[in-house]
């Protein structure tokens, strides 16, 4: 930004800096001013951690022409180093980084406090004095409209190797982004090594957007935990996830334990800020069982030895309600393995879902940054407590706690950690529609076979390892028919690395989790049945004695064993399931009503993916029960019955469509292995037609004359993109084959534009596009995390898409009614949506919900139950 010369005042014979800039920076008469008035600022700050500013002014260089006017700033003079030149002698002693962080820390707690931003903290701008006190240099100048590239005329990657993210995108920055710089440089003390790597301007960048730095307690040896979670924080990628004030950064700085590694003493109001509807709540013991939770601490957590041993001492039983303020619903509970944390996947009251973690010392509730996009798998601890992995849409995600940013590791779908820190994670096997279980490796990304599909008795069964059992080299899981009856055919499994060898329990069984040495909690039957627990024979597989139940009627996403033995059971949410289980509603527009549709009485039948008939009085959708399979049938809205068509066999469905005429239904089916798309008599169930082989989602114009659907790529491009078909000609061109995954296509009433979904490879938001229906003019309507169902209104004046729960609106404009004339609207409000259609009057909706409302609804706080000793508990009774 210029040249420093060390000067002397000679009317207060005093020695000074004075910072001669280049002509160039102040080009215009805004950028004089703009100089003027932030130096003007910057020097009435007086702190003993700023550099003071002594004066201002422009002169010409003796020697240099009239013109040649030069601004110049006289600051005050100090001997000593630069941090950059004390950093490059390396790692500084932690003490040290963290005295000097707090000073510099306190310069900018007063600069901010009066509205000053420095915008440029980095490493070179602090000078370290004879005695080793920071100062900060050239505030007011980093907003000077060429300081950017004056500044890339020097070091470049010096500068960029501190930008925010939002600095780094452009955007307007406050004191978080100074906080952010104050971290890398924090980082760069401790380390020896910025946090964001790069040989050029450009990879600094991606990585300070995209990646999370290296651990320091994995860079450095001795590092404390405490100190890690501060720099985490400072670098959160988004602002408000940071310290939002230097005072809430220098309290934690003050008070962090350098003494031993792992241990702090971080303020709990300075965590990890929480989402605005999480705000931080204590848990809530039953007081018939505080004396009890009492005695159970005091006796120790300890489980039985054997089936037939007694306990060496008598427990008593504990059951810990927590509250989870702001928490709507929660799935897949888990503990951490020191118990200080649980993870699990949830939505707040605002319609925001993802990975949170709830901290049991302090009750507080945060979101997971960059979670957004997982799925109801939920996450799962490492066995050392420091990572998660968790389920995304495009494969497993790890993410270093706390505040780390996921890695994707795996396209193969995350079961659990095994005990040596690698993942177990479960995929088709090569060749086979069956999954088998694999083991991750953590470091390579590699995988290898653990458990193959069992075909021997000719059925197929896929085998499913959940967790490894303590202190062996045995797996335990369930194996589960495919295609079958589940409730008769599942078993437990467990897998002996040692000898590769599957053993299969007694039929029955599914989900099992190990307690102790022979004692597993699993669920009778199905993913839904009761939650049991009984001995097992760990040489054999087979249950041992009774079955106990601990809760009825359970779900697969509801419950999870802690590494102690103890219970996390999300009764909440598996009590609002049961009663309200996923089904067809009506809702009418024209008087906000919402009708419950009868449409089997067959128990366990679940209605999905409805699509309304041309003249608007029948409902075409799959039913989906005990059998893998789905079935085709059609709801009559006139006779209110139910009119089986058959398309048996189809697994995994798409929602179905109808020809113009209602005489006959398309639908997606995968059989024999592969996506094909038929058309059978709406009425008959006859004349069963094979349309488009290769295809998934797909929808058929109102004149009946073409197809577009998500075609399977091939080669180099194995995702799917939109294809269109024309019925007479029987030819298929593509109208767009971005790289990126294209699903949901669905043709506008008058079939000259087609609306569908583009699904980013790095978990990024989703796109709702409208393009023509033979390609071109793209524009985009909706950018999500998730979106699905896009339907166009009967007059191709609005598009609806679901979102998170909320059934979003964006009404169109323009000659081709391409352009959106409005953002998305929320329109109906669900709970548990899988997919929607709209009536060709425009006056309904049929929707696969749990819940359907016009009006936002008020939810309770979900809750967890943590149960401690319920085996001996159960025994009891």
């Amino acid at each position: 930004m210029g040249i420093v010369y060390k000067g002397e005042d000679t009317k207060l014979h005093r020695t000074v800096a004075i910072k001669v800039l280049p002509a160039a920076a102040l080009s215009s008469d805004d950028d004089r001013a703009r100089f003027y008035r932030e130096a003007r600022a910057a020097a009435s700050l007086s702190h003993p951690n700023i550099a003071v500013i002594h004066e201002i002014d422009e002169a010409v260089p003796e020697g240099s022409k009239d013109d040649d006017l030069r601004p110049f700033i006289a600051m005050e003079f100090i001997e000593g180093d630069t941090l950059e030149d004390r950093v490059k002698q390396g790692p500084m002693k932690l003490e040290e980084a963290v005295r000097i962080a707090s000073e510099i820390a306190a310069g900018l707690e007063a600069a901010h406090k009066k509205d000053i931003v420095h915008r440029d903290i980095k490493a070179a701008n602090v000078m370290l004095d004879d005695e080793g006190r920071a100062k900060i240099l050239d505030f007011g100048l980093a907003q000077t409209a060429q300081s950017t590239k004056l500044t890339r005329m020097g070091s470049t990657l010096g500068t960029v190797a501190y930008m925010s993210p939002e600095q780094a995108r452009g955007e307007e920055v406050d004191a978080r982004t100074d906080l952010w710089a104050l971290g890398v440089t924090l980082y760069e003390m401790i380390a020896g090594t910025h946090p964001f790597g790069g040989d050029y301007e450009q990879a600094v960048v991606y990585s300070i957007m995209n990646e999370d730095p290296e651990p320091l307690t994995a860079v450095r040896t001795g590092v404390p935990m405490g100190l890690e979670w501060i720099v985490s924080k400072c670098l959160a990628k988004k602002a408000e996830d940071r310290y939002q004030t230097g005072t809430d950064l220098l309290v934690d700085l003050r008070n962090v334990d350098l003494s031993t590694a792992g241990m702090s003493r971080i303020s709990t109001g300075s965590m990890p800020s929480f989402s605005p509807q999480t705000q931080p709540t204590k848990p809530r013991i039953n007081v018939h069982v505080y004396w009890a939770v009492a005695v159970a601490v005091l006796g120790g957590l300890m489980y039985f030895a054997g089936p037939r041993q007694e306990a060496q001492q008598q427990l008593v039983s504990a059951r810990l309600e927590i509250t989870l303020n702001g928490i709507v619903f929660v799935l897949n509970p888990k503990f951490s393995p020191n118990r200080d944390l649980i993870s699990f996947f949830g939505q707040d009251s605002s319609g925001v879902l993802g990975i949170y973690l709830y901290d049991l010392p302090s009750g507080s509730v945060r979101l997971l940054d960059g979670t957004e996009s997982a799925t109801q798998w939920g996450a799962s601890f490492s066995p050392d407590g420091l990572s998660l992995a968790f389920q995304g849409q495009a494969g497993t995600y790890t993410v270093s706690l706390p505040n780390g940013r996921p890695n994707f590791v795996s396209e193969k779908t995350m079961l659990g950690w095994s005990r040596d820190g690698n993942l177990l994670v479960v995929d088709n096997e090569q060749g086979s529609d069956l999954d088998a279980t694999y083991l991750l490796d953590i470091e390579t990304r590699e995988t290898s076979l653990l458990a193959s599909p069992d075909t021997s008795d000719g059925r197929g069964n896929q085998i499913v390892l959940w967790e490894q059992i303590k202190g062996t080299d045995k797996f335990v899981g369930h194996r589960q028919e495919f295609g079958g009856l589940i409730d008769a055919m599942n078993s437990i499994a467990l897998f002996d690395r040692s000898d590769n060898e599957v053993i299969n329990g007694d039929p029955g069984y599914i989900n099992p989790r190990h307690v102790s040495s022979d004692l597993l909690t699993y669920q009778l039957g199905n993913d839904y049945g009761d939650i049991v627990w009984s001995y097992i024979d760990v040489e054999t597989a087979k249950v041992v004695g009774e079955t106990h139940t601990i809760y009825k009627n359970g779900q697969w996403y509801g419950w999870s064993v802690a590494d102690d033995g103890s219970l996390l059971l999300a009764e909440h949410t598996m009590d609002w399931a049961n009663q309200y289980p996923r089904t067809l509603f009506i809702a009418r527009s024209v008087d906000a009503s919402v009708e419950f549709i009868e449409t089997d009485d067959v128990p366990g039948i679940i209605p999905t993916y409805p699509r309304f008939s041309p003249s608007g009085d029948r409902i075409a959708y799959f039913d989906r029960g005990r059998f893998l399979d789905h079935d085709l049938r059609v709801y009559d809205l006139n006779s209110k019955r139910v009119f089986p068509i058959g398309a048996g066999g189809v697994d995994v469905p798409s929602q179905p469509a109808w020809s113009p005429d209602g005489q006959k239904i398309y639908y997606h089916a995968l059989r024999d292995g592969e996506d094909q798309i038929y058309s059978i008599e709406a009425r008959t169930g006859a004349s069963e037609k094979l349309v488009l082989p290769n295809a998934v989602e797909f929808d058929v114009s109102s004149d009946g004359k073409f197809l577009l659907a998500a075609i399977h790529g091939t080669g180099n491009n194995p995702r799917y993109y939109i294809s269109r078909l024309d019925f007479e000609t029987e030819v298929l061109v593509a109208i767009d084959s971005s790289l990126n995954q294209l699903s949901l296509p669905a043709i506008a009433p008058d079939g000259t534009h087609v609306a569908y979904v583009e699904e980013p490879s790095d978990e990024g938001e989703r796109v709702l596009y409208i393009s023509d229906v033979r390609g071109g003019n793209k524009e985009i309507v909706a950018t999500k995390h998730l979106i699905g169902s896009p339907r166009w209104s009967p007059s191709g004046e609005a598009i609806y898409f679901e979102s998170r729960d909320v059934i979003y609106k964006v009404n169109l404009s323009g000659k081709d009614r391409i352009i959106p004339a409005s953002s998305q609207e929320p329109y109906l409000f669900t709970r548990s949506i899988m997919s929607f259609d709209i009536s060709p009057d425009d006056g309904s909706f049929v929707i696969q919900a749990r819940q359907v409302s016009f009006e936002k609804p008020v939810h309770e706080n979900a809750t967890l139950v943590l149960w401690q000793n319920w085996a001996q508990s159960l025994k009891d009774e």
